[in-house]
């Protein structure tokens, strides 16, 4: 299973917005016609990090028959104790950085995106990023 993550900025004209080397997002990917679990899917909170524009996980994920929703999110949380209530707060520094190397502005932008409907393929799976913060 692999990914193609596409940044909210490289759906407009703003030239200077993308994901960099380093960046984290979690991915859950659930049965079609299931309700998204904290535990318990196909792919639960897996951390998939960006090198040069690929998203790789620290291991290999496979599919099962059937299909599937994808769910990801940015920047990558863990432990995440609920799906319905994901604790997430701006930062009131913009410009410093927080623990874990990047800046308050960015810390601050919460970002989603959802794709329904995939099934088993060699070709990835395209996770659209839009923004909820």
């Amino acid at each position: 299973m692999t990914f193609s993550v596409v940044h909210p900025a490289q759906r407009t004209r703003v030239a200077n917005d993308a994901f960099e080397n380093g960046d984290q997002i979690g991915v859950f990917v659930h049965a079609t016609g299931t309700p998204l679990e904290i535990g318990g899917n196909l792919v639960n909170n897996e951390v998939l990090t960006c090198n040069s524009g690929d998203w790789t996980a620290s291991r290999p994920l496979y599919w099962d028959e059937g299909t599937f929703n994808a769910c990801a999110y940015y920047p990558y949380m863990t432990p995440v104790s609920s799906i319905e209530n994901l604790p997430f707060s701006v930062s009131t520094d913009q410009e410093g950085n927080d623990a874990g190397g990047m800046d308050g502005y960015e810390a601050s932008d919460f970002l989603y995106a959802r794709t329904e409907g995939v099934s088993a393929s060699d070709a990835p799976v395209t996770l659209t990023f839009r923004h909820i913060m």
